[in-house]
């Protein structure tokens, strides 16, 4: 019997968030019946399958971690064969028996912000304000035991995405692998539709539900002028019966990007990261296609008689 621990990267638009849930399609439901069907476990509770963190409808991954025990010795690329292409196993490892995937050394969200208008520099100042251990309960719509958490860092980056990696420079063999010359022209379109979106990289020991959206959202309501730097105190320092309400940033624009663990190496895998890399590309492609598309119709409607 060994326990093994899994790295997941999965696209978070496709899933009604991670945790099963009845007749909804979840990234966990997938897991455990491939997981099943290959006979790598019985059933969830006997093989004491456990998760790092349950990821909201919409939030993408890179490397949510699973761990569950198992008889049968592990083979990635016959669990990648058998799941579906929008989550893909990357990197895997051999655990102890008591590992626990949520005690973790350290996790690293990425919020991507498209707002051109911000002020960089407030956005930067009021960031200061988290890091460090603080009682976040205000950050969270859930009752927790102990709501203490700490931010080890939170950076800001102004990127391009079209130009930040090209993709003829990604060493993956078969990464062009049946892509038309269509689909190859629409890659290499130097047309920028990032928008030079703005990183909001953010590592912290753990987070509560929703605790990145909700810092993300007051980030963004003290640069609209909605809130001042001294309110991000307030949120920090004030417990009481009554909260503040503080809503939620878009999920759809948050990456679990890392999770990592003292004394646990992962082994990722070259094959299973192209193979995931392919996925993505196709929906960059269709993105693009259909931005294209969109465009055009927009535009054409100046063509009716008014």
């Amino acid at each position: 019997m060994t326990h093994i621990a899994l790295k997941l990267g999965y696209i978070g638009s496709n899933f009604y968030g991670f945790q099963r849930q009845p007749n909804l399609r979840t990234v966990e439901d997938e897991l455990i019946y491939h997981l099943e069907k290959l006979n790598y476990i019985d059933n969830p509770k006997e093989n004491h399958f456990r998760v790092s963190g349950r990821t909201d409808r919409g939030v993408h991954s890179l490397a949510n971690v699973v761990v569950f025990k198992s008889n049968k010795d592990f083979n990635i690329n016959e669990l990648n064969d058998s799941l579906p292409e929008d989550i893909r196993i990357i990197g895997y490892s051999n655990v102890p028996a008591d590992f626990n995937p949520r005690h973790a050394n350290s996790r690293w969200y990425r919020y991507v912000l498209f707002n051109t208008s911000l002020d960089f520099n407030l956005l930067e100042k009021s960031s200061k304000k988290f890091i460090g251990t603080y009682d976040f309960s205000n950050f969270t719509n859930k009752g927790v035991k102990n709501p203490i958490r700490t931010i080890l860092n939170i950076k800001i980056s102004k990127v391009n995405i079209s130009n930040q990696i090209p993709l003829e420079n990604i060493n993956l063999k078969g990464i062009y692998e049946n892509l038309s010359p269509e689909d190859i022209g629409l890659l290499n379109n130097k047309e920028d539709f990032s928008n030079t979106p703005v990183f909001i990289d953010i590592w912290g020991e753990s987070f509560l539900w929703n605790m990145v959206r909700k810092i993300v959202r007051v980030l963004l309501d003290v640069n609209r002028g909605i809130l001042d730097l001294n309110d991000i105190d307030y949120f920090l320092d004030s417990i009481g019966d009554k909260r503040p309400v503080i809503k939620l940033a878009n999920p759809s624009q948050l990456i679990l990007m890392d999770v990592k663990y003292n004394n646990i190496k992962f082994y990722y895998d070259e094959y299973a990261i192209m193979r995931f890399s392919k996925t993505i590309i196709r929906n960059l492609i269709n993105y693009k296609r259909e931005y294209a598309i969109s465009r055009s119709l927009l535009d054409s409607l100046n063509h009716f008689d008014k």
